[in-house]
């Protein structure tokens, strides 16, 4: 494919005044992300074509900092071009999807507790979700935008399907796990009527408290709730042991909760005993909201400190 197609193809999915790539690295930026994704995924048939139209929604041109090869450089090729096969209907992705992402939702819901019967509801309403188009538009997966790990993007979407689907009165009425904890078990009506009712005074609280996180507390916990990297790969990455990982993310987990605790109760004057049910009760829903609140992606700390 000559290059002037290769571009014209991008420009497509970035009209506009961003669709105007004349970076002249982009054709090969490009070809090297075509290469990366052929290699991981040899058994999806996606054109070069299609790829850099799906490219250009995502990176555009002409804008945004750097050039527009660094920024196609940027992304991670494999994942965007799952993604792209996923969007486009190409035969083969969705199964792949399914095998690689969707199998992996028990260890991404399991701080949830959730029972067989809601992993499964969940499991079903996101493939409806995020492979199936809907309306003449592109589906969900489309909305990745290549800039963290596939796994991060799809595990944040996931979190927050299973939580407002734990909040519909039918899931709500489920019976729980044998120990009585599953997601899907039945509230003590006070604490229901608690969350009901400070659940947005929680979030706002929340991400009040997350703003106020030193930088290197905050990239920590992206790393660890919205890439779902664990400790092991943490320390891999920072250099340093598990051990520290484990100290650094149990200490940051801990002030955001007790500045998350000082908010609420400066905001809603509820008795110790009612705060300390409330943010038992949300519990469940710290993790997704972690996630949703952190992204876009902090600017990664000068140094491997999180002390």
């Amino acid at each position: 494919m000559e290059d002037e197609a290769l571009i014209a193809s991008f420009r497509a999915g970035a009209p506009g005044p961003r669709g105007d790539a004349g970076d002249a690295a982009a054709p090969l930026a490009l070809r090297r992300l075509f290469a990366v994704g052929q290699a991981a995924y040899p058994s999806l048939p996606l054109s070069l074509d299609a790829l850099a139209t799906h490219v250009g929604r995502l990176v555009g041109a002409g804008a945004g900092r750097g050039s527009t090869a660094s920024r196609i450089e940027a992304l991670h090729a494999a994942d965007v071009y799952l993604a792209a096969a996923c969007a486009l209907g190409v035969t083969g992705a969705a199964a792949t999807f399914e095998r690689e992402y969707l199998a992996r939702l028990p260890a991404f819901l399991h701080r949830m507790k959730p029972t067989p019967q809601f992993l499964d509801e969940v499991r079903q309403a996101l493939a409806v979700k995020v492979l199936v188009a809907d309306a003449g538009r592109l589906p969900r997966i489309a909305e990745y935008s290549g800039r963290g790990p596939l796994a991060g993007w799809f595990r944040v979407v996931a979190l927050r399907l299973a939580v407002d689907l734990h909040r519909e009165p039918a899931l709500a009425s489920l019976p729980g796990d044998s120990r009585g904890g599953g997601v899907a078990g039945q509230l003590d009506p006070e604490l229901d009527h608690l969350k009901r009712r400070h659940g947005a005074d929680f979030r706002a609280a929340l991400r009040e408290s997350l703003a106020e996180l030193p930088q290197d507390r905050r990239e920590l916990l992206w790393l660890h709730f919205v890439e779902g990297l664990n400790i092991e790969a943490i320390g891999a990455r920072r250099q340093v042991h598990r051990a520290t990982v484990a100290r650094w993310l149990a200490a940051a987990r801990a002030s955001l909760l007790e500045r998350t605790r000082g908010r609420l109760a400066e905001r809603l004057q509820l008795h110790d005993s009612e705060l300390s049910s409330l943010l038992g009760a949300l519990r469940s829903e710290l993790d997704v909201s972690i996630g949703g609140l952190l992204a876009p992606r902090p600017s990664a700390p000068r140094s491997g400190e999180a002390e």
